[in-house]
């Protein structure tokens, strides 16, 4: 499984207008394996954060839900251990590292199963959406709140409280890109 993707690569600088939907395979010859039939490519007019994750929610179709950032990715070797979790703890909900090195950590012990109203009691937050891999059935109505910066600060913890099931990881699946210019960092 090759999963060291970026997902801004498909059609850089190209714009438009319309919403799209393809297979990842037709765009990224650097994806391999039997995931890149598995795996679309979605795009949408910008919108902000909110609506094109919200959009990924009503089209996902799978059973679990990942996000990941335009400029970032999830690295292979760690995520693996991830999915692991899910496939054999029956993990609601998998909590793992992200890091700005190319090559990720893979740490083999995780901490759980967790409720998500334990975890947060004894354990910081990370408000990130992109450092969750969890069931789509636990999204319910919970959906991003548009015209908002931080939306993640409010979505992250109410999908937490829904999950009986919570595994942590101290591996780093996901590379973060750090931009000066990005919300997160910019001085305001």
């Amino acid at each position: 499984m090759y999963l060291q993707y970026s997902c801004a690569e498909p059609e850089r600088g190209r714009e438009g207008n319309h919403s799209s939907r393809r297979r990842l395979a037709d765009f990224s010859p650097r994806t391999a394996g039997s995931y890149a039939d598995e795996v679309f490519y979605f795009r949408r007019k910008n919108g902000g954060l909110s609506k094109a994750r919200n959009s990924g929610i009503e089209l996902a179709q799978g059973s679990f839900v990942q996000f990941v950032d335009a400029d970032d990715y999830l690295i292979g070797p760690p995520y693996e251990q991830c999915i692991d979790l899910l496939r054999y703890k029956d993990a609601d909900m998998v909590l793992f590292r992200e890091t700005s090195q190319v090559q990720g950590k893979t740490r083999f012990s995780y901490e759980g199963p967790l409720t998500g109203s334990e975890l947060m009691r004894h354990h910081n937050l990370r408000a990130s959406a992109c450092g969750y891999l969890f069931r789509r059935s636990l999204l319910l109505n919970l959906r991003f709140r548009p015209g908002i910066l931080h939306e993640d600060e409010e979505f992250t913890p109410q999908l937490v409280l829904r999950a009986d099931r919570v595994f942590s990881t101290e591996s780093q699946a996901y590379y973060y890109r750090v931009r000066s210019n990005s919300i997160t960092h910019r001085q305001i």
